[in-house]
């Protein structure tokens, strides 16, 4: 009823063919072409095809492909998109700059959209996450404090002779005599020297400070700073004064709420300057270091002893019961390491290495009792007494006095009877005559004082 053109089939029969032999070349197995197919006209493509793969020309040469839409084209594509050009890190450090805070930190969120907003140099606005903007930052801050640090000079250096009359020659220019550096100069103190050869010294204050103070803020309940181990570098002090400038309020501020941040921030920087200084010195170490030693030392020593007793155990069973006797690779090897010749210089030795582990045992618990000590500490009072110092807690007053009352008694009215005055009058050292009377007369609790007063008034 339909009849379909020509045309249409021999489109249909070509876009088979096309297909099969890109399926075929996309396996490896391309197969000739004939021009005998049916509907197949002007295939001169194909057939040039085939006589090239007939002749053993590669696969990959006969595709029409194209180097961008590779696999390898797009990653590099891809990378160039993710790589910092020279321009970008000078457009972040700028802003780093622009959106850091008096404390040091950065505000990261009106930076990125900041970053938004700027165009590169061809127009196309920078498109780059918070997390890719602080990492490249890390790393152009690493690159530039490798840069920062100064090349190792020889210890004598010969002073030019072309310094002017009055000035003597320093390492960062001339200075005058009298001490005033010229404008533009800076005078080479240890201090600076060190402080530019550990960059990451104002760091390390910084971080603890911010942990002090926000301890000090947050809790009255303060540890006293102790006394450093050794003497204070000249370099903290002076980064440290320059942390606490940053961080108090203005002086014209006054009142009990600029003393609190003011002594909150002398505090902080206190102990972070000691911290610190402690961690510098050479002769301390970290206790917790110190207990992963112990316990390293105390699990070899228990090894060693244990294969020592093993074995020897092991020889007086074999030797009693008359079987021969092999020693183990880890105990050929402690004999080796310790030099055994005899039976009893292995017992010697297990008594010492026994000596040596009830040592390194105690040396162990002091240590796990002074971090505990320090936690304690740290966490300042317990809960139990901040709980109770709470005054909002409402004392049930009835249910105190109804404990009480059963064992103090309620307080009654004193009544001066007429044997107590006669008693009073006819002489208080004379004792009454019969038990009755006693009990009539301690029948009333009678004070000293009530009785002195009562003979006056008589």
């Amino acid at each position: 009823m339909f009849s379909t053109p020509e045309r249409c089939d021999r489109a249909t029969s070509e876009c088979a063919t096309t297909r099969r032999l890109s399926e075929n070349m996309r396996t490896g197995q391309v197969s000739t072409v004939s021009n005998s197919c049916p509907g197949v006209t002007g295939s001169s493509e194909h057939s040039e095809v085939a006589q090239q793969s007939s002749l053993g020309l590669p696969v990959s040469s006969l595709l029409p492909h194209d180097s961008q839409y590779e696999p390898c084209a797009r990653r590099d594509r891809e990378a160039r998109k993710r790589r910092w050009l020279a321009c970008e890190l000078l457009q972040l450090d700028h802003l780093v700059k622009r959106f850091r805070r008096n404390d040091g930190r950065i505000q990261w969120a009106p930076l990125a959209a900041a970053w938004e907003c700027s165009n590169d140099s061809e127009g196309r606005p920078l498109q780059r996450t918070v997390p890719a903007l602080k990492a490249a930052y890390a790393k152009l801050v690493k690159r530039s404090a490798v840069a920062r640090i100064p090349p190792t000079q020889p210890e004598t250096e010969e002073v030019p002779e072309h310094a002017e009359e009055g000035e003597i020659q320093t390492r960062t220019g001339t200075m005058e005599i009298d001490g005033v550096p010229e404008q533009g100069t800076s005078r080479p103190t240890a201090e600076t020297v060190e402080t530019s050869e550990q960059p990451d010294l104002r760091t390390l204050v910084f971080r603890k400070f911010r942990r002090f103070h926000h301890l000090a803020r947050s809790s009255p309940n303060r540890a006293p700073i102790r006394k450093p181990l050794g003497e204070i570098p000249q370099a903290l002090l002076e980064i440290g004064s320059r942390i606490l400038a940053q961080h108090v309020p203005d002086m014209n501020s006054k009142g009990f709420k600029y003393l609190t941040r003011l002594n909150a921030a002398v505090y902080a920087i206190g102990r972070a300057i000691v911290a610190v200084a402690d961690s510098l010195e050479e002769g301390t170490e970290n206790p917790r270091r110190a207990l992963k030693d112990a316990e390293e030392i105390r699990h070899t020593l228990i090894a060693t002893i244990s294969t020592l007793v093993n074995n020897l155990a092991e020889r007086k069973r074999r030797v009693r019961r008359k079987q021969p006797w092999y020693p183990t690779r880890a105990f050929l090897s402690l004999v080796r390491i310790y030099k055994l010749r005899k039976r009893c210089d292995t017992y010697a030795l297990v008594r010492e290495l026994k000596d040596r582990l009830r040592h390194t045992q105690s040396d162990i618990q002091v240590l796990k009792n002074a971090l505990r000590r320090r936690k304690i500490r740290r966490g300042g009072y317990p809960a139990v007494i901040r709980s109770s110092s709470n005054p909002t807690v409402e004392i049930p007053a009835e249910a105190v006095r109804d404990y009480w009352e059963n064992i103090v008694g309620r307080r009654k009215p004193f009544e001066v009877s007429y044997e107590l005055k006669q008693w009073a009058r006819g002489g208080m050292c004379s004792a009454p005559s019969s038990p009755g009377r006693l009990q009539a007369l301690m029948a009333f609790p009678v004070s000293s004082g009530s009785i002195f007063l009562q003979q006056g008034m008589a």
